[in-house]
């Protein structure tokens, strides 16, 4: 009865445990295409739209290189692009036209796609897996009989000769001369026919797969990673002119950067949407390391921000204390500012 209680328990906890939610990466892929003579407006767009979409595959493809480089798992370009894109959703598609000249005409198609890292991971699991040799099972030898003993028979008496009478002394005739046969003519030998090898014909080579067209759906996302990069590049740009060492990217502060930023978008406080402090969206680890927090809106670039930073007379940027940065950014393209900011100091 007890066994069967426990048993029911443990199942009970596994029923209600939640589940852990998928991470989804945001890349963003810009492809450009003129249009020539044989082509109309619908060819070029979609010709552009491919560029872009490879572009997309290939920033989600640093990832599945760094993993398969990590796990001795070797994979060329095409398995990359071919991973990346059957994986891979279209959230916004935005298309640009100009003209070239007054002429000719030029397409822009700049796409944002999102790919689930947990089903990458998987995909690329499955693929080593399956490269990996299997272990043979190792199966016990069988155990050796002693052989058994063979039993003496007992020896025959051994007979004793009896003893001949003494043979008449007859000189035996004199046997013939053997025949002397002549020597047998040599057989030749004869070579076997060398094999004739038929040349084999090359099999054509394998097109490359190219990855499916996915219908645009969702809402346009600005890219975050590059936003992020170009603003660190720009603070140690301003910290080395004043000899300062430069900042390193923390990532644990950075994800809690960005979910500051998309914070700002529904209450814009250095106070959280639920009431704590700023500092609570990091770890317990990590909050008392956290010494000051940025936040920004209505800024498009990063420069325009550095700007600002340079224009305080009290300019955390250039604080030697710090060490770690963690910067998040998010687009809201219903909001009235759009561009929200984050920048955490360590």
């Amino acid at each position: 009865m007890r066994k069967l209680f426990m048993a029911a328990l443990i199942s009970g906890i596994l029923f209600f445990m939640p589940a852990a939610e998928a991470e989804i990466e945001t890349y963003i892929g810009v492809g450009n295409a003129t249009m020539n003579e044989t082509e109309n407006q619908e060819q070029v767009i979609n010709r552009a739209k491919g560029y872009a979409l490879r572009r997309a595959s290939e920033q989600a493809g640093v990832y599945v290189i760094s993993q398969s480089k990590l796990r001795d798992l070797e994979l060329v370009d095409d398995e990359v692009i071919s991973i990346t894109g059957g994986l891979m959703k279209i959230t916004d598609e935005k298309v640009e036209k100009s003209l070239l000249g007054g002429e000719v005409l030029q397409v822009t198609v700049t796409v944002t796609v999102q790919i689930d890292s947990e089903a990458l991971q998987r995909e690329i699991d499955r693929r080593l897996e399956k490269q990996r040799p299997k272990t043979p099972i190792d199966r016990p030898k069988p155990i050796e009989q002693p052989k058994p003993k063979p039993v003496e028979q007992p020896k025959p008496p051994i007979e004793q000769p009896k003893p001949k009478p003494p043979a008449p002394t007859v000189e035996p005739p004199k046997p013939p001369a053997p025949t002397v046969e002549p020597p047998k003519p040599p057989v030749p030998t004869v070579e076997p026919p060398e094999p004739t090898i038929e040349p084999i014909e090359p099999q054509n080579p394998i097109e490359p797969v190219t990855p499916p067209v996915i219908e645009p759906s969702g809402t346009w996302l600005t890219d975050e990673q590059i936003m992020t990069s170009d603003l660190l590049e720009a603070i140690n740009a301003e910290r080395e002119k004043a000899g300062i060492k430069p900042l390193k990217r923390n990532s644990v502060l950075a994800k809690g950067a960005k979910t500051r930023a998309e914070e700002l978008t529904r209450q814009w406080s250095h106070e959280r949407p639920n009431g704590q402090k700023w500092v609570t969206v990091l770890p317990v680890s990590f909050q008392q390391k956290a010494q000051w927090e940025y936040i920004h809106r209505g800024h498009a670039t990063p420069q325009e921000i550095i700007d600002w930073y340079m224009s305080q007379t009290d300019n955390k940027i250039l604080n030697p204390n710090y060490q770690d940065v963690g910067i998040g950014y998010f687009y809201k393209a219903d909001s009235n500012e759009k561009h929200y900011w984050v920048v955490i100091f360590s």
